[in-house]
């Protein structure tokens, strides 16, 4: 899978955050999958599903009807996990069809906007790495 940190819509917006690199990689990994011809609907559920804190924002009243209001908010470590989790699953799950998994990141340089977060990342993401 080919990555250009700098085309992220996160880099682009000058708001370049953990988050908005796992979105990108996310994405990435599915056009991969999709252009090697392997099921993509069952992981974009689970993502929508597993990597988000879903609440109830308010109830409002409409015509006497109390309607809900919900609201959902990104959690990174559960979105981090399943992101950098996903090429092994994959692997493990279509190895009759793909042989390995390879990840290519171009302007790696553009991490540097994470700023005092740079290290704690680059850490994270070498952990991971590792342990795969």
């Amino acid at each position: 899978m080919y990555t250009d940190l700098s085309a992220t819509s996160g880099y682009q917006m000058g708001k370049l955050t953990e988050i908005s690199i796992m979105e990108d990689l996310f994405d990435c990994w599915v056009k991969e999958f999709r252009g090697r011809k392997l099921p993509t609907t069952h992981k974009k559920l689970s993502k929508l599903l597993t990597t988000k804190n879903y609440g109830l924002k308010e109830i409002i009243d409409i015509g006497g009807y109390p309607i809900p209001i919900p609201q959902s908010e990104d959690d990174y470590k559960k979105l981090s996990k399943f992101v950098l989790d996903l090429p092994q699953k994959a692997f493990e799950e279509y190895s009759d069809k793909i042989s390995g998994v390879i990840l290519i990141i171009d302007e790696f340089q553009v991490l540097k906007d994470l700023g005092g977060r740079l290290d704690a990342f680059l850490w994270f993401l070498r952990s991971v790495i590792q342990n795969q």
